[in-house]
């Protein structure tokens, strides 16, 4: 039973937060524990089951559920609600990209991109060039004059994120692919 399933993940997520066991959560679960609404929280379960499954149409009903419901609130959620929420649809404009619906994907990862979250912004970007979409050439290239301005801000003895290298590559690459 699906319901009976998701009402026992859910539950268990809640009993180890509630008794201070962060670590036995995974990622996931950690985001249903920050919200309230039930319906809210088992839809994110399905979501999330779903898209680790990558059965994404299936997937994709479940976080636009989400998104439709937090969508009238949002300026009133927790920052880290806020960010969980941006995942939600960093995770629908992927799956719409694994459909080929680029004109959604797009859609849902226009916001992660604009909070400039990198992930995000290689989505999107990817997107754009599985689209063929004319705006990827001045995207990638002002991504990439962005991101070597902020790695100058750094010192020979500082190190430099990972992440920032990751996404200076992924720019660089893309750049020569188009």
């Amino acid at each position: 039973n699906n319901e009976a399933e998701a009402k026992y993940m859910i539950d268990d997520a809640i009993d180890k937060a509630k008794s201070g066991r962060y670590d036995e959560l995974n990622d996931d679960q950690k985001v249903l524990v920050n919200f309230a609404n039930w319906t809210i929280k088992e839809d994110l379960y399905w979501g999330y089951k779903y898209f680790n499954d990558k059965c994404y149409f299936q997937a994709i009903k479940h976080f636009e559920c989400v998104l439709g419901a937090i969508h009238p609130v949002f300026d009133t959620l927790t920052k880290k609600q806020k960010t969980d929420i941006l995942g939600v649809y960093f995770r629908t404009g992927f799956a719409y990209t694994e459909l080929n619906v680029y004109s959604k994907a797009l859609y849902y990862l226009d916001i992660p991109y604009c909070f400039g979250n990198l992930d995000g912004c290689m989505a999107y970007i990817t997107c754009l060039l599985k689209a063929k979409d004319f705006r990827a050439s001045d995207i990638i290239e002002n991504q990439l004059s962005m991101i070597t301005e902020r790695l100058r801000d750094y010192d020979e003895e500082d190190e430099v994120p990972d992440s920032y290298m990751e996404y200076r590559n992924f720019l660089l690459r893309n750049r020569v692919i188009m």
